[in-house]
C-alpha cells in the first residue's frame, strides 16, 4: 500500500513538471515573438481564404498590405455559383469601408467607425488573436499578447509552411470569440450552422506573423482556412494605398452598431445608411 502511494505521489509530481514545463515554454516562445512582432512596421503578402458552406467550399484570393498600427487594404477575388465578386476592404485610421463588386444588387459598400465600436465594447475590432486584428489593420505584437492570453491555449510544436519554420498552437473556438457565439450564429446567412471546434495558429518564428489559421468542426473536419504566403517585411508601402473614397452614386451601409452589437453578444439592429 505504502509503496502505491509512493508511486501516485511521484506520477503527480511528473504532471506537474509536465505542466509547469509546458507553461514556460509558451511564455519563452511568446515573449521571442512579441520582441520580434514589436519591429514590424508593414507587411504585405498574398492571402487565400477557404471555407465549407454547407458542402461546397469557397475560396478567395488576394492580397493584403499592412501599416502599423491602424491602416489595412485587402484586395480578395471569389467566384460565387458562376458569379465572380471582388471585394475590397480599407482601413485609414479609425474608420473601415468594405467594398463588394459583381453582387446580384451591383456594387455595396460598408462602413464600420472603430473608434466608436472600441467606445460601446471597450474592445478593439479583431482582438482575436491568429490574425484576426492583422485583418483588421492591428498592431501584430498586441494581437500576440491577446492570443497568449486565451483560455486553453496549447503549444504543438513546430511546421514549415512552404520555407518558412513556425510555432503551431491550438485554441479552443470560443475562448477566441468569448460570448460572442450567440450573436455571431444569428448573424448566418440561411440559418447556417457555426459548428467550429478548435483553431489552429501558425506563427511565423521570425516575424511572430500568423501565417495560416485553420478551423475545425467537433468531428476533426477542417471547415475553414486562411493562408499568407509571399509576405514581405518592412519593405515600405505607399500610405495612398490605405485612402479609399465610395464610388459615386453608391449608398454606402454603415455596419457601426451591428458589429458593435455582435462583440458585445447582444441581438444585432438592422444597418442604417449614413
Amino acid at each position: 500500500m505504502k509503496r502505491r502511494l509512493v508511486v501516485i505521489a511521484v506520477a503527480m509530481c511528473l504532471v506537474a513538471g509536465t505542466a509547469l514545463g509546458a507553461e514556460e515554454k509558451l511564455d519563452e516562445i511568446f515573449d521571442k515573438l512579441e520582441a520580434s512582432a514589436a519591429k514590424v512596421k508593414n507587411m504585405a503578402g498574398d492571402m487565400t481564404q477557404s471555407m465549407d458552406m454547407g458542402g461546397m467550399m469557397m475560396t478567395q484570393k488576394g492580397k493584403m498590405q499592412l501599416l502599423v498600427p491602424d491602416e489595412f487594404r485587402l484586395e480578395m477575388t471569389m467566384e460565387v455559383m458562376g458569379q465572380k465578386m471582388q471585394v475590397l476592404a480599407v482601413r485609414a485610421g479609425k474608420t473601415m469601408y468594405t467594398e463588394t463588386r459583381g453582387t446580384p444588387a451591383g456594387t455595396m459598400v460598408m462602413k464600420m467607425d472603430i473608434e466608436q465600436m472600441e467606445k460601446q465594447t471597450g474592445q478593439a475590432p479583431g482582438g482575436m488573436g491568429g490574425g484576426g486584428g492583422q485583418m483588421m489593420g492591428g498592431n501584430p505584437r498586441e494581437e500576440l499578447k491577446h492570443l497568449r492570453g486565451l483560455a486553453g491555449l496549447k503549444y504543438l510544436g513546430t511546421e514549415k509552411i512552404g520555407d518558412v519554420d513556425t510555432y503551431v498552437f491550438e485554441v479552443p473556438w470560443k475562448s477566441m470569440v468569448g460570448e460572442n457565439t450567440a450573436a455571431l450564429q444569428a448573424q448566418q446567412p440561411g440559418g447556417m450552422q457555426l459548428n467550429f471546434d478548435k483553431v489552429k495558429i501558425y506563427l511565423g518564428q521570425k516575424h511572430g506573423i500568423t501565417r495560416k489559421t485553420l478551423m475545425f468542426t467537433p468531428e476533426g473536419k477542417e471547415v475553414f482556412s486562411v493562408l499568407m504566403e509571399n509576405v514581405k517585411i518592412n519593405q515600405g508601402i505607399d500610405p495612398k494605398a490605405f485612402a479609399y473614397t465610395p464610388p459615386a452614386g453608391v449608398e454606402v451601409i454603415d455596419m457601426t452598431e451591428m458589429a458593435s452589437q455582435v462583440m458585445k453578444g447582444a441581438p444585432a439592429p438592422a444597418p442604417s445608411a449614413p
